[in-house]
């Protein structure tokens, strides 16, 4: 399979100093160049109700540069004044004929978690194979945890040549001699447990790793399949930890105590999916409040960085949601509703957007004509037991808001919290299906129910939206046939699994497993493993 590669030809936007490398063969020249640190809308939104504010793009064949200008309004600081050296490190568009999904939603754009292309038109999903996880039964300060999956919990492939199961020492004997290629699952899961899975049976490739503490987001390996980082959710059994793994020997290279002095909050939970560049180094912001940056080799970590930011107090910037990038930018979203974007080539904030609530949804990146569009989604937190859930269209490169479509939703507090809104991270539509976004609000009104809806990316108008039984905080994929046609699947929290029509939200199919899904699925062509609550990892085969 033919991987595509491409160079970039950047420029300096108000706030954006792109010269540092290239993007061909065109250049695009934003005109609409008012900055603005916070870009909230002033108008009250109604349910269902959209704002728009489109940037006005020009496109020209030369380079010209803009005053260079960062985000005063953010205190962004490292520890000891230690700041990394990243002016080379690049995020390219995230690869459309990869062989591995290594990260959560399958890239830096964090919009790529499908490999492959369906031959045929879906009618219905059959159960191929069913793993189980270990349970684990103790009920402690944080409650019981058992085993499976939850939030975000989703699986990573991984495509070994036949040549290089050899030199993957973990592997059993049995798959390193049979001279043939293994695509093989990564599952995390609330026992503690990582497992290491052959996708077309479902059966242990080798030992897995136990670190005794439960494991909730979605773990990542570096574009080499050299370093796997694995978070941890929950002190269950012991205190916080991340820690990075060799990954062809499972032997564990660096453990990391959290919180760290630095940190503002006390909590150090590391729920987001890590993001690589290709040479190894690594950026994972937490829920203390502290983003790590490190470079991993085979003896461990080195030139391990630790920043935090601040606005007029250093409350909620921890951060569940997952980094998305895109050439020098990184975006991140915050427990306290903030979306940063900063530069990694100096390590400088250009932006901040206040969008109202707790961002547990990933941003996810999405390119039109070389500018950078952010997605974002909020939930129902601070805002008490009811409240608007957003989900707003950001130009990457000045932070403005383009527009948002909004719904009011629920949440529950106290000894089981449970909230309502966006938690899932939206799916952006290619090729035939490249004018629409689709995501998931939950607990809508005063229910428990959840609604799919699909978007017109241009004016964020909306063009269906589908009623759901039960809420859902799972991720929707985005499956594609031979002729471009596109096809949602989904699961929700009440057990049943759909595969909807993306053109028209037609429903091709729905069954109740009897399962709660918090996990976000992967796809390689006809086959999606979905984790669950509980103790299972499921296989679909789709027919």
């Amino acid at each position: 399979m033919e991987l595509r590669t491409r160079k970039y030809n950047f420029w300096n936007i108000e706030g954006i100093d792109f010269s540092a490398f290239q993007i061909l063969p065109i250049v695009i020249l934003v005109s609409f160049l008012s900055f603005s640190c916070q870009g909230n809308s002033s108008k009250k939104l109604n349910d269902s109700a959209t704002v728009k504010s489109k940037p006005s793009i020009q496109v020209s064949q030369q380079l010209q540069a803009f005053p260079a200008q960062y985000d005063s309004l953010v205190g962004w600081e490292f520890k000891n004044n230690s700041i990394p050296d990243w002016k080379h490190v690049i995020f390219d568009y995230d690869n459309e004929n990869k062989l591995d999904i290594l990260t959560f939603r399958g890239g830096n754009q964090r919009n790529s978690p499908v490999i492959g292309e369906l031959e045929f038109t879906p009618k219905s999903l059959k159960l191929l194979w069913d793993f189980q996880t270990n349970v684990d039964t103790l009920k402690g300060r944080y409650g019981y945890w058992g085993g499976g999956a939850g939030w975000t919990g989703q699986p990573l492939l991984l495509n070994w040549s036949a040549k290089e199961c050899k030199d993957v020492h973990s592997l059993f004997d049995a798959y390193k001699s049979r001279n043939k290629e293994l695509k093989e699952i990564v599952q995390i899961s609330l026992s503690g447990y990582i497992y290491f899975l052959d996708f077309e049976t479902g059966k242990k490739t080798r030992e897995p790793i136990y670190i005794a503490n439960p494991i909730k987001g979605t773990p990542s390996v570096d574009p080499l399949k050299r370093f796997l980082l694995v978070g941890q959710g929950v002190p269950h059994r012991g205190g916080f930890h991340w820690r990075c793994f060799d990954l062809k020997t499972c032997k564990l290279l660096h453990e990391e105590k959290t919180p760290s002095s630095y940190a503002f909050r006390g909590w150090g939970a590391s729920d987001a999916s890590p993001l690589f560049s290709k040479d190894a180094k690594f950026i994972w912001p937490t829920e203390s409040g502290v983003i790590y940056f490190g470079q991993s080799t085979d003896k461990g970590i080195n030139q391990l960085a630790q920043a935090h930011y601040r606005f007029t107090v250093p409350s909620k910037q921890g951060t569940e949601s997952s980094p998305s990038a895109f050439a020098n930018l990184i975006y991140m979203t915050d427990n306290g509703g903030t979306v940063i974007c900063f530069d990694v080539n100096n390590m400088k904030p250009r932006w901040h957007y206040a969008s109202g609530d707790d961002n547990d949804a990933t941003p996810v990146v999405d390119i039109e004509n070389g500018v950078p569009f952010i997605y974002i989604g909020n939930e129902v937190d601070k805002q008490g037991d009811s409240g608007k859930s957003s989900f707003s269209k950001l130009n990457g490169l000045t932070g403005k808001l383009v527009w948002k479509y909004s719904k009011i939703c629920n949440s529950v507090f106290g000894k089981k919290p449970n909230n309502g809104g966006i938690l899932s991270t939206c799916c952006i539509g290619k090729g035939k299906m490249k004018s629409y976004v689709w995501t998931v609000f939950s607990r809508l009104g005063k229910s428990t129910s959840g609604k799919l809806v699909c978007i017109n990316k241009e004016t964020g108008t909306l063009k269906y939206e589908i009623q759901l039984n039960q809420y859902s905080w799972v991720s929707p994929i985005l499956l594609y046939d031979q002729s471009g046609n596109g096809y949602i699947y989904l699961a929700d929290v009440g057990g049943n699994v759909y595969i909807f029509n993306a053109e028209t939200g037609e429903i091709i199919y729905k069954k109740n497993i009897g399962n709660t899904f918090e996990s976000s699925p992967i796809a390689w062509k006809n086959f999606i493993i979905q984790p669950a609550r509980g103790n299972r990892l499921l296989c679909f085969q789709i027919e």
